[in-house]
């Protein structure tokens, strides 16, 4: 079996995430399986849908799943039928790549993992509906409703996620960069909708992007959960479940 890399925000930026698969291929050939925590850059409209596929360069034998952020081309998604379809894969590059729709669960590396994509654009107001902004960005009572469905029965392992739950202090926010960026004002709901899923399920480990600064901290019961934000392009190699348990025994 395989490891697992959990890579931060590409934005579009193919070239320097083929650089990262390459690099993962070579130095860490153990790894088959790269999760991509949201704002990928799903923007078939610039250029053509054939033309974003093949600038991907995905090695051979290793398969690359991605959730949607705040910034992709929800229209396109909707048309394509990738909204709302929890568990219901799209398939790209002959099965090398794969869209994971919110609330979808999978077993990967023998973990299950909880995907939910989503957030809110906090420059949402300088940008144009349904050209560069779409209301579909953020994370609905429906989309908790078919992740609370699809881990019904099953413990989840690991949640991948755009943004964070609310309760994950992101202590590297400091107070001007919040204030700069608008975050201090910001009442962000996505956040709240990813709380009532974290207070449903106890996971091991949550990843997740969004802020585009690399941090970590703790949560749950004796804080034995850990959680990990992803910088823009960063890679985290994920242990394997057995080392996963004994750490969170510890």
């Amino acid at each position: 079996m395989g490891s697992i890399a959990i890579i931060g925000d590409c934005h579009g930026k193919f070239k320097d995430l083929n650089s990262i698969l390459i690099r993962l291929s070579v130095d860490f050939p153990e790894v088959d399986t790269v999760i991509q925590v949201g704002d990928f850059g799903y923007w078939p409209k610039i250029g053509s849908i054939g033309h974003w596929l093949n600038s991907l360069r995905v090695p051979e034998g290793m398969t690359l799943y991605w959730i949607d952020g705040n910034h992709e081309d929800f229209k396109a998604m909707k048309n394509f039928g990738m909204l709302g379809k929890p568990n219901k894969l799209k398939r790209f590059k002959d099965g090398q790549v794969f869209y994971v729709p919110r609330g979808s669960v999978l077993n990967l590396g023998g973990y299950n993992i909880l995907f939910m994509g989503g957030a809110e654009s906090i420059d949402a107001l300088h940008r144009k509906k349904d050209v560069d902004w779409f209301s579909e960005e953020s994370i609905t009572d429906q989309d908790v409703a078919d992740a609370l469905a699809s881990i019904e029965g099953q413990s989840i392992d690991i949640v991948i996620s755009h943004d964070a739950p609310r309760s994950f202090s992101l202590y590297k926010l400091d107070l001007s960069m919040a204030s700069r960026m608008g975050w201090d004002k910001w009442e962000d709901p996505s956040r709240d909708k990813l709380e009532t899923i974290r207070q449903a399920i106890e996971p091991q480990r949550w990843f997740f992007g969004h802020y585009h600064v690399s941090m970590f901290g703790e949560f749950g019961p004796d804080s034995a959960s850990k959680w990990r934000c992803l910088d823009i392009n960063e890679f985290y190699i994920l242990e394997n479940k057995h080392e996963m348990e004994a750490t969170t025994e510890d």
